[in-house]
């Protein structure tokens, strides 16, 4: 009787453990990937909708472009035309943009600005 248990302990952990595995055809399909940012524009006063990055690849290039920002100092505030929302793994931050290439976190008190370096990836997609 014993046995009996410790082989049907053995099997079933073996069956749960298999079924838990990614299967190599996942893999291949590429369903294990990250998902693609989804990045929406809006006008910053009127709170519409002015355009959505639709190339994953430029998604891609512009949460990173952002994540490898730059700090700044100026002298006067820019004027921020616009609001970038980026969705990416499970977050949803907005930032505010000039087409200059100043970005500050919306919503952030005495936010610090920050310079980033190709403003045209995100510029070509502001109908």
């Amino acid at each position: 009787m014993k046995y009996l248990m410790k082989l049907c302990v053995i099997v079933c952990s073996v069956f749960c453990l298999m079924a838990c595995k990614p299967s190599i055809s996942n893999i291949e399909s590429g369903a294990m990937t990250q998902p693609t940012p989804k990045i929406v524009i809006y006008d910053k006063k009127k709170k519409v909708k002015r355009g959505v990055v639709s190339d994953p690849e430029d998604a891609e290039k512009i949460v990173k472009m952002i994540e490898q920002r730059e700090k700044v100092l100026l002298k006067r505030l820019p004027i921020f035309k616009y609001e970038i929302e980026i969705a990416n793994k499970g977050k949803n931050i907005i930032w505010l943009f000039s087409k200059d290439g100043i970005i500050q976190r919306k919503g952030a008190k005495g936010s610090e600005l920050h310079q980033i370096k190709k403003p045209e990836l995100i510029a070509k997609y502001i109908k």
